[in-house]
């Protein structure tokens, strides 16, 4: 690796561990209450993906949208591989294997009931292309990846 590659990781690296600790500290001081600000922040991101045309959302389908962001993944490097399976009418599992920050972060602020930056990418897509606000607003966590659920909100 580089150096300029280990800077870029260890920049990844820093904005990983923030978002986990800034959604944790969200969850310890508002609890359930700090789920408010899921959608908001995908709003945002699907906002500022239209104008600045970061291509998340450049796919036909939803599917083919979570195969492009995998691939994305894979390709920088920051994971080794991920799992897209239909798992119902509009319910989709997204899952995260051997993602180079899980080993220290997972382990470190045991993150169970925030949302995985990559999985909240994958809620703004299932936002994007089934108009749908997403149910869950926590991951699953293994040792070196992560699971986010995606389907609608039941009202």
């Amino acid at each position: 690796m580089s150096e300029e590659q280990k800077y870029m990781m260890d920049i990844g690296t820093i904005f990983h561990n923030l978002f986990f600790s800034y959604q944790k500290s969200l969850k310890n001081v508002l609890g359930t209450g700090s789920e408010i600000f899921v959608d908001p922040t995908i709003n945002l991101l699907l906002n500022i993906e239209e104008e600045d045309k970061l291509k998340l959302v450049s796919s036909p389908t939803l599917e083919e949208a979570l195969k492009n962001f995998g691939d994305f993944l894979v390709k920088s490097k920051v994971i080794q591989s991920y799992d897209i399976a239909k798992t119902g009418e509009e319910k989709y599992a997204f899952k995260i294997n051997e993602c180079v920050w899980a080993g220290h972060i997972h382990k470190t602020i045991e993150p169970k009931d925030v949302v995985c930056p990559f999985g909240l990418v994958a809620m703004a897509l299932y936002k994007k292309f089934t108009g749908s606000r997403v149910n869950e607003r926590e991951s699953t966590y293994y040792p070196n990846g992560s699971q986010t659920t995606l389907e609608p909100l039941q009202t």
